[in-house]
């Protein structure tokens, strides 16, 4: 058995039929080399009484059996005398023993480990040597004691971990991560060796539900190796370095990563330090999420810059910015983990970097937008950093071609937010009857109620799925699209035959008629207290299953209000004010008088506007905020209107007329209440309304309608 025979029985396994010609080509060997692999494992298959791989009459592999199980036949093969590691399998299986000894190994282990000859395995640890160099290690050796590898606990866990993710020793390595994949499991039993995998991907789901986040695939497995190789050093008396000195209590994901050591720590009975805790929370930063929905915030500075962005965006290309409220939280957490990564001088690299290229004229705006940024952080975005953020700006371009939908979908991916919902939009784009109901990840996706959903598309391969289930690449090919349209069609053919068939009850349509058949219930069990809030709700509910229209915009009626942040006694109008500090100052003044904010939130945001004009996102307008611990009570805002406009210092913005202060509490709602203003400005419209009001309550009502208007309630 070897990597060949082993993806040929995975692809069987997985309904992957192809000729021994089409594998030759793919290996880059000959047919006979191919025939040879198939009879020396049909061999060991039939020594065995196992279903041996047959050739159909169509010319593809498959096998004998047809209830043969992938799984039980690979079982066999579970061992270094069973599996033949090709030269860069054994390699890499050698710089994991040895990164993992915590003593000298002699030649004679490591021959007898991977069974190679003496002289074979010098020419391997002259390969092995010349790798740790270019990952910062040193591999020692000493006469009649053997090798060791010595460099800090930090460096050598970063190279324990890639070897686990790549499956290989090069960049080039074939992430094949698949459970039936043999060198995988032999590579993970090296590091593993109490068998702790399963428990650990448990605990990592667990705590991607208790945190509300969901990884990409390939983040999640990476966060995975890299527990299994933190237990497996720890329990081997290994221990991190000060990796970071600098407090992290405040970061995003700090509470994710010390959710998971917590588990880890109590499942296993192991303690794990801050440090530990710290080094996790790196980790976890520079990956990419489907989802995260924490409401804690790194900094408002961060939410502006975002603001700015998107109207800019809007702006240049003169869109609608109709973002829906998943992708523009998608955004923000993106952008939050650039910025780390660029704190701490990560590289990252876009696989579909050279094909969003093409993509001159976006490219041109999202760096032109992204300057205020490089400003603020003083550093160069690069080229692959930008170019996830164009496929962000694809997506929402693409989104606005969306139509009616009939087929409900579960999207399952293995990339990071931006690939996700670019492929989200060209799906949705190419078939309008299309309506992805959820992303999710294929270790998520068992624990998922799919009672609604007619279809799962995934860019990884599922081994079981309860619904109708298409693969597909993460910019469909043709041969995708072809495929979807004939399983969307199956699918909305068998829906017609199924309504026709079996006529439902029709529901009520008048509201009121529905609300008043139930009176009698809602008065019997709700409180009076309470029955004005439990009616409203219901409405809602009600409204979500009869609006087509509603249910295609999932999470409009979440969305926090910017007027519901403000009151007509926090509104001021045609305030003379000396200087932009004046005008700052008189708008904390209307927050500090409700007891919202304190003197030195006042002074806070004076503060941050003299070290940086970012404030000000849109022509006339000027957000200032501060930190929560500098004195902010409650959430809420403050509008002022100068009689006379004022310069904040800002190039393209000033003078400013609007000074829009926040006091802030909880990110979510100002998250939401950014966005929400991001599309009142870029209607074009806005300002010149609020121009036009007399008063404090009529500057109110014309953001409320404006408002309204942009979260399609009116």
């Amino acid at each position: 058995m070897n990597r060949r025979i082993n993806i040929i029985i995975t692809d069987i396994s997985n309904d992957k039929r192809y000729s021994i010609s089409e594998y030759a080509e793919l290996f880059n060997v000959s047919e006979q080399t191919i025939r040879n692999d198939l009879k020396e494992a049909n061999d060991s298959l039939l020594a065995n009484d196992k279903s041996q791989i047959i050739i159909n009459p169509q010319g593809e592999l498959t096998f004998e059996n047809d209830e043969a199980s992938a799984s039980e036949l690979l079982s066999l093969f579970h061992s270094f005398q069973t599996y033949k590691l090709s030269q860069n399998e054994r390699r890499t299986i050698l710089a994991m023993e040895l990164l993992n000894a915590t003593s000298y190994l002699t030649t004679y282990h490591l021959s007898d480990y991977v069974l190679v000859s003496r002289n074979t395995l010098l020419t391997d640890i002259d390969a092995v040597r010349d790798w740790f160099e270019d990952h910062n290690l040193e591999l020692y050796s000493q006469t009649r004691r053997g090798y060791l590898v010595k460099g800090d606990e930090n460096t050598i866990r970063s190279a324990m971990t890639k070897l686990l993710v790549l499956n290989g020793m090069t960049e080039e390595s074939d992430p094949f991560e698949d459970e039936l994949n043999i060198f995988r499991r032999l590579l993970l039993a090296s590091v593993d060796k109490k068998g702790r995998y399963p428990e650990l991907k448990t605990i990592l789901s667990q705590c991607e539900a208790a945190e509300e986040v969901l990884l990409s695939e390939y983040s999640f497995s990476r966060v995975l190796s890299y527990l299994v190789v933190m237990v497996n050093r720890l329990e081997n008396g290994k221990s991190l370095d000060d990796v970071n000195k600098t407090p992290i209590e405040n970061n995003s994901k700090y509470s994710f990563a010390n959710t998971i050591c917590g588990r880890v720590s109590a499942k296993l009975q192991l303690e794990i330090s801050h440090e530990e805790v710290k080094y996790l929370c790196k980790i976890l930063c520079a990956l990419s999420y489907l989802k995260d929905s924490g409401t804690k915030i790194d900094s408002m500075e961060i939410q502006i810059l975002i603001t700015e962005f998107v109207y800019q965006i809007s702006k240049e290309l003169n869109i609608q910015y109709h973002l829906n409220s998943d992708l523009f939280d998608l955004l923000i957490n993106h952008m939050k983990l650039m910025i780390n990564r660029l704190m701490d001088e990560t590289m990252v690299a876009n696989p579909l970097l050279e094909e969003l290229e093409e993509n001159t004229y976006i490219f041109s705006i999202v760096e032109k937008a992204l300057e205020p940024v490089e400003r603020y952080l003083n550093k160069k975005i690069s080229k692959d950093e930008s170019s996830f953020i164009v496929m962000y700006i694809l997506a929402i371009l693409e989104n606005s071609l969306i139509g009616k939908t009939r087929v409900h979908a579960i999207l399952v991916c293995n990339s990071g937010g931006g690939t996700v919902q670019l492929l989200k939009a060209k799906l949705k784009s190419i078939f309008p009857k299309l309506n992805v109901e959820a992303i999710t990840s294929s270790h998520q996706l068992e624990n998922m109620e799919l009672d609604s959903i007619d279809l799962v598309v995934s860019t990884v391969y599922l081994k079981n799925s309860e619904k109708p289930y298409i693969h597909v690449h993460p910019i469909p090919t043709e041969e995708d699209i072809v495929n979807l349209h004939k399983i969307i069609n199956t699918i909305e053919k068998d829906k017609r035959f199924k309504r026709i068939n079996n006529p439902q009850k029709p529901l009520p349509i008048d509201e009121k008629a529905f609300f008043s058949q139930y009176e009698s219930i809602i008065n019997k069990y709700i409180d009076n207290n309470y029955k004005e809030d439990a009616i409203q709700e219901l409405k809602d509910a009600f409204h979500h299953y009869m609006s087509e229209d509603l249910r295609e915009v999932p999470g409009k009626k979440d969305m926090e209000k910017l007027y519901g942040l403000l009151s007509d006694s926090r509104i001021s109008l045609d305030v003379e004010a000396e200087n932009w500090q004046h005008a700052v100052q008189i708008s904390g003044e209307l927050m500090k008088r409700e007891n919202m904010v304190t003197e030195e939130y006042i002074e806070a945001m004076i503060q941050i506007i003299e070290k940086d004009s970012y404030v000000v996102i849109y022509p006339g307008l000027a957000i200032p905020h501060a930190e929560k611990e500098k004195g902010a009570l409650k959430t809420g805002a403050s509008l002022v209107r100068l009689k006379e406009p004022v310069s904040f210092n800002h190039d393209l913005n000033d003078p400013v007329r609007y000074v829009l202060s926040f006091s802030i509490t909880d990110g979510k709602a100002i998250a939401k209440s950014l966005y929400n203003l991001t599309e009142m400005l870029g209607t074009g419209e806005f300002i010149q309304e609020l121009d036009k009001a007399s008063t404090s309550k009529e500057m109110l009502q014309i953001m409320e309608n404006f408002e309204k208007k942009v979260t399609g309630e009116l």
